[in-house]
């Protein structure tokens, strides 16, 4: 892992300490200067590795514009993204930020963007904690929340995760990308394979309201 950090990389970028500083206030451990240091380095870490890897990407397709879609923390004009690239190749950059109704100073952004408050929809779960047993490469549902879809619909722990409306899953991943399909109050069918004792393992279809 430390051969792939830049070599190039600044941690006393003017101002970028303080910032990272009112970020970590908001978390516990606020006073703790060792867990601090910890978060500053890893922050301006990862702002350098992104602005290498735009660097690096620009370089080899001169012909190009990049468009950099980052979280605000790492996008401010004065200190994060933008001067590590100016840093390595000097490119021309506009900073587009939304505004959030905060106080903002004119050397962190280029253009703001006004959008109305939007509400996400309910996302659909089934309220369960999985984790893949590579051994067997199976899915094993290893915890139910209280009062979820899946414990009304009678999962258990234990049980392993084989299909849903009929398709087959082969990871964790197969399960969160399928469900990304589902709304609240869709139907969804599993089946499941369950250990009995003293008896054989059976598949079972159980219908789940989400």
């Amino acid at each position: 892992e430390l051969s792939e950090l830049p070599d190039d990389r600044d941690l006393d970028v003017a101002g970028y300490r303080d910032r990272s500083y009112s970020v970590f206030a908001v978390h516990p451990g606020k006073n703790n200067l060792k867990q601090f240091n910890g978060f500053f380095q890893a922050q301006a870490i990862w702002d350098e590795i992104m602005a290498q890897t735009i660097a690096e990407y620009c370089t080899d397709h001169p012909e190009q514009r990049m468009v950099v879609i980052a979280g605000r923390g790492h996008v401010v004009k004065s200190d994060a993204i933008p001067p590590r690239v100016e840093r390595r190749i000097g490119a021309a950059q506009a900073i587009i930020l939304n505004s959030d109704g905060g106080e903002l100073h004119p050397p962190e952004v280029d253009y703001l963007v006004f959008m109305p408050q939007v509400e996400l929809p309910r996302v659909a779960l089934m309220g369960i904690v999985m984790r893949m047993d590579t051994e067997n490469e199976q899915i094993v549902i290893e915890k139910i929340s209280p009062q979820s879809p899946a414990e009304k619909a009678g999962i258990t722990t234990g049980d392993i995760l084989l299909a849903l409306d009929g398709e087959l899953v082969n990871s964790v991943e197969d399960v969160k990308v399928f469900m990304m399909t589902k709304k609240v109050g869709d139907k969804l069918l599993l089946t499941v394979q369950r250990d009995r004792f003293f008896l054989d393992d059976k598949k079972i279809d159980i219908e789940m309201q989400l």
